[in-house]
């Protein structure tokens, strides 16, 4: 294995960029390491998008004061002064009592109920929102798919580029991990990065399930205490 040889590792994050612009990078660093060695001296890690939980788009950032009530909607249906979120099932995975972490942590929403697709909560630590930030949610077993259609593609053309590695991120369970290996050729490489607290309940399997694992600190540090 190419990281037991102890060689680089360079990631590319499908988050940024465009398929073609991913594409252009990949290409150049294989030219790159190539021409370094004839044998592998370093590999690249594709690290998959995920199923990411944000706030939707706002016209300007929303000050959210501590005790103040709040309503998060669908993107599409929410109304002036609600938050708009891009994850359409937050009503269907949150219950009173669940905890929504906002920017990084930095914001805390306590969910006092849920109305159809509206989610009501209280500010428990306030400040500044703006659109797009990350949404956490500690102990809730989201029902997002492991892999997105969005993943789906980029596997597909992580394995035209030929990539060694796939950061598969969001990993809750074994079974993302397997479902991604049934995408890819035997050759090319699973890293499951654990950024879910609900992933630490199956840890032990997800090790067994996977080539590599990336602890992602910033997303399970703000849902571990």
């Amino acid at each position: 294995a190419l990281l037991e040889a102890g060689v680089d590792v360079v990631r590319v994050n499908a988050s940024h960029g465009t398929p073609e612009v991913r594409g252009r990078w990949i290409a150049r660093l294989k030219d790159v390491i190539g021409a370094r060695s004839t044998s592998a001296s370093a590999a690249v890690l594709l690290d998959l998008h995920g199923p990411r939980i944000r706030v939707g788009d706002l016209p300007e950032p929303m000050l959210l004061e501590t005790g103040q009530k709040v309503v998060f909607a669908p993107e599409a249906e929410a109304r002036p002064g609600e938050i708009p979120t891009a994850y359409a099932e937050l009503a269907r995975d949150v219950k009173a009592g669940s905890t929504i972490l906002l920017n990084d942590g930095l914001l805390n929403v306590e969910v006092t109920s849920v109305k159809a697709d509206r989610v009501h909560g209280r500010v428990r630590y306030g400040g500044e929102l703006g659109a797009h930030k990350g949404m956490n949610l500690p102990g809730v077993r989201v029902s997002a798919p492991a892999v997105t259609d969005r993943d789906r593609e980029e596997i597909a053309r992580a394995v035209e580029w030929g990539v060694d590695y796939l950061g598969v991120s969001f990993v809750r369970k074994p079974e993302d991990v397997e479902e991604v290996r049934r995408l890819v050729p035997a050759s090319m490489r699973l890293v499951a990065k654990i950024e879910k607290d609900t992933a630490l309940e199956h840890l032990h399997a997800i090790v067994q399930a996977s080539d590599a694992i990336m602890v992602a600190r910033g997303d399970l540090g703000v849902e571990l205490p």
